[in-house]
């Protein structure tokens, strides 16, 4: 009997269901990258992270990019006890107001209102850098409380959440400025603060607020609790705010988990790890987006003790959201992606990232301008670079691939060249328990070089299992790569070399045939 021919497209990465006719097994550093009418997904390449910048003194627990009105990029990242700042040779110099005093397991977070860069560790005094102007960080005017979340809401408020007001702590409260002033926080109640539009708002459940965030779903912003979201709504004075409860009893317990990212429809939502999985809030109600999927294993990766060291990262360019998610040891060495306009997920395992503990990631950071000498600090010649020297990533302003700071408090970016990229089928068989024997597999893609490409046939004689894989094999001028096994379940594990040229993966050719029974 000949060899048949059948093409096996790629679905969706989901890991939660078994791995017998199911969707793919693996789908390692590429990313989803078009999808086709019959729900098959064409996987593209990630690029590997590449150094961005000279080492911190420690490590990050914050970083922000902020851009001034006369088009200056300005990154800063923050350790414990110090703020730096980026300078055009690829080196931290300090911009610390004080020496502060970050706890263990906190972390800043940064804002951008105007001209100015608001950051908050909850342990010192709000502090403020005004861009091309200021020398160091200094205390933020007005006697704001300190918090340990800040954000800037529609139409013209910072907004502290989980507060110290003088020693009395209020974790489930916010308390925002005075309208499109930054620097004026009066008491709130008084007769100056309702003038100005300011006021305190202790929120009546849901437990911590985790993270406040700005306009999602047509709502001015939302505030996410441990079991609870708030959708914020700008009511005019005297009210100002009004505070809705639109999902009691799911909230988010990670806080730098939250991403916003913008859909089809023109409207913002907000994607987020929550207790049971990973879920998008459009402003009104929560839809689960990894369930039946990657909820389990995802939830499965890591300790409940690190919530905090769950990040997200946004590649827009992709239509992408990453989450970078320690293992039970706490150590950053997995990053799970989700491409919100096809709905589908793959994982990125950079070696990298390897026992990196507490890794910060840099979400939505700007690049700046280097000089050649930057470049020559940071170890990257310049015959050497993955974009050319008049790239913006070089001289200043590009939206920022996704990032994170490295084992070695270096910043890098995903701007390298394309990461080894492995995908494996789910399970096939010859139904009724036959044998299946199989001479070959033809991955369908674009590589431009075939010795970047190989195949593996991972079989097994019991559904579901792990099974056998045999030894790889490099296609010959057909395309084909020769196999020879005979197994009762198999399933086909396409691999693409580090630095191969290509833009889609599609699915593979299984040259495989029944056998006879005894």
């Amino acid at each position: 009997m000949p060899l048949a021919r059948p093409f096996v497209s790629f679905p969706e990465w989901t890991p939660d269901r078994p791995r017998f006719q199911r969707g793919l097994g693996k789908a390692t550093n590429c990313y989803p990258r078009t999808s086709g009418q019959d729900g098959s997904i064409s996987y593209g390449p990630v690029s590997a992270p590449q150094v961005y910048s000279a080492a911190l003194p420690a490590r990050c627990v914050g970083a922000f990019a902020g851009r001034s009105l006369a088009g200056n990029v300005s990154i800063f990242a923050a350790t414990r006890t110090g703020i730096y700042k980026l300078n055009t040779a690829g080196v931290w110099g300090d911009v610390s107001g004080a020496v502060y005093t970050t706890a263990i397991d906190g972390y800043w977070e940064f804002c951008q209102f105007g001209e100015y860069v608001i950051a908050t560790n909850y342990a010192d005094a709000v502090q403020v850098y005004q861009l091309d102007v200021s020398a160091t960080f200094a205390n933020l005017g007005g006697g704001p409380p300190k918090a340990k979340h800040i954000a800037v809401i529609e139409p013209g408020f910072v907004v502290l959440g989980h507060l110290d007001v003088g020693g009395t702590v209020y974790p489930n409260g916010v308390q925002w400025s005075a309208y499109n002033n930054h620097a004026d926080w009066p008491t709130p109640g008084t007769s100056d603060a309702g003038a100005k539009q300011s006021d305190r708002n202790i929120l009546p459940f849901g437990g911590w607020v985790q993270r406040i965030v700005g306009p999602v779903g047509g709502a001015s912003g939302a505030v996410f609790m441990d079991t609870a979201i708030f959708r914020m709504e700008y009511a005019q004075p005297p009210l100002v705010f009004r505070f809705i409860g639109t999902v009691p009893g799911h909230g988010c317990q990670a806080p730098f988990s939250v991403v916003l990212v913008g859909v089809k429809n023109s409207q913002t939502v907000a994607l987020f790890v929550s207790e049971d999985g990973l879920h998008a809030f459009d402003g009104t109600s929560t839809q689960p987006i990894g369930s039946n999927k990657v909820d389990q294993y995802v939830m499965g990766l890591f300790s409940r003790s690190y919530h905090a060291r769950i990040f997200a990262m946004l590649d827009p360019s992709r239509n992408m959201a990453f989450w970078m998610v320690p293992n039970q040891a706490g150590d950053s060495t997995h990053v799970v992606g989700f491409n919100w306009d096809l709905a589908a997920f793959s994982e990125l395992q950079p070696v990298e990232m390897t026992a990196s503990p507490g890794t910060f990631a840099a979400v939505g950071l700007l690049t700046i301008g280097y000089t050649t000498d930057g470049l020559d600090v940071l170890g990257l010649p310049t015959d050497q670079l993955q974009f050319p020297m008049d790239n913006r990533v070089w001289t200043g302003g590009a939206p920022a691939s996704p990032g994170y700071f490295d084992s070695e408090n270096k910043l890098n970016y995903f701007t390298g060249p394309a990461m080894a990229a492995e995908i494996d089928t789910g399970q096939v068989d010859g139904s009724n328990g036959r044998r299946l024997f199989c001479g070959g597999l033809r991955p369908i893609a674009d590589v431009a070089t075939l010795a970047n490409l190989s195949t593996q046939v991972v079989y097994s004689d019991v559904p579901n299992q792990i099974g056998t894989a045999t030894s790889a094999a490099t296609p010959a001028a057909d395309g084909v790569c020769p196999h020879r096994i005979s197994a009762r379940y198999m399933s086909a594990r396409v691999r693409i070399a580090a630095a191969a040229d290509w833009t889609h993966l599609q699915g593979v050719e299984l040259r495989i045939r029944p056998e006879g029974r005894r």
